[in-house]
């Protein structure tokens, strides 16, 4: 099968039928981001690997801002919950300590919940597969 090991996901090029055989400059968004030979635009290119493609570019972003979402909210929330549970373990006897301390966690869990929140919306929004103007030249 022609496609196998593809994910739905991977950007491929193909182009079949070129004037020439050669060399051709591929284009995405008015940008060069490869050279590349007939032979290989018929057999199929994955843009997605490539440094200078849209689509990378909005991988590398989308990774960026996910592992900010981790070090700002994510991971602050789970040591505040592993306190909680620490103070669990430290005030069993005393249900107004252990009251008293989830009391003063509790805002910081909720502005840590919101902004996690943010970062998901800001990351859902990025990940929509934008279009682009793709151009495939003879090399000169």
């Amino acid at each position: 099968m022609a496609l196998d090991g593809l994910s739905i996901n991977d950007d491929i090029l193909i182009v079949r039928g070129l004037p020439a055989a050669g060399s051709y400059d591929v284009y995405m968004d008015g940008e060069w981001v490869l050279k590349t030979s007939s032979v290989e635009l018929e057999r199929g290119l994955r843009l997605q690997e490539n440094e200078r493609a849209p689509t990378f570019k909005q991988s590398l972003e989308l990774a960026r801002l996910n592992a900010k979402r981790n070090d700002e909210a994510v991971r602050p929330y789970r040591d505040l919950q592993g306190k909680m549970k620490g103070a669990r373990r430290k005030y069993k006897d005393s249900p107004k300590e252990l009251e008293d301390f989830r009391n003063s966690i509790a805002p910081e869990l909720v502005k840590l919940l919101r902004l996690a929140e943010t970062y998901e919306n800001e990351i859902h929004e990025l990940a929509v597969p934008k279009a682009y103007k793709l151009e495939v030249r003879l090399a000169e």
